[in-house]
């Protein structure tokens, strides 16, 4: 509702001209956990690239003297480089993996999609038949606020008795109180 209302003020349009499928894309849109659920799917995409990839080599300096003993200047240094080789396809694999986490995160995007989707149908639904029920009762009201005059005049007139009076004005009561809620 909250939504529909915010739409409605940036728009400036009235209620009437947002159909279901509008106000589904301005639901989605402005839903935090389906933008992270769509953060995923990119995450899960930068994966997929990086599978399959090599391991950067990497570089290893070290030094060593004898200072903490008796420091006759004595030293050495040494650089070493060295290359991790994967075995024989686990690239491939961690590819295949990375493609199965990519599918997965599109799923429970469409899935988190379809879920919002049909709470935002439900509760159109749902206001369209509350309005719908209003406007019956209001119609039935003023049947029975009709029928509690005439049956008013008739009671001047001796024709009915106080109790049809008095239940045709409960069941208006009744219908007001039933409009409030």
């Amino acid at each position: 509702m909250l939504l529909l209302a915010h739409a409605v003020a940036l728009a400036g349009d009235p209620v009437s001209t947002l159909n279901l499928k509008q106000l589904i894309d301005l639901g989605q849109r402005g839903n935090k956990d389906l933008q992270a659920a769509r953060y995923a799917v990119d995450i899960s995409r930068a994966r997929l690239l990086q599978a399959g990839i090599r391991p950067n080599p990497r570089l290893d300096l070290s030094t060593r003297s004898d200072f903490a003993f008796s420091n006759e200047g004595e030293y050495s240094r040494a650089i070493a480089i060295s290359q991790e080789f994967p075995i024989t396809g686990r690239l491939l694999r961690q590819k295949d993996v990375a493609r199965v986490d990519v599918a997965l995160a599109q799923a429970e995007v469409a899935e988190a999609e379809r879920r919002l989707a049909e709470q935002m149908a439900g509760k159109a639904y749902r206001l369209v038949v509350s309005q719908q029920q209003v406007d019956s009762i209001d119609r039935l009201l003023i049947a029975e606020e009709s029928l509690a005059k005439t049956a008013q005049g008739r009671f001047r007139a001796a024709e009915v008795s106080e109790l049809d009076v008095n239940t045709v004005q409960l069941d208006v009561q009744r219908l007001r109180l039933e409009r409030e809620q």
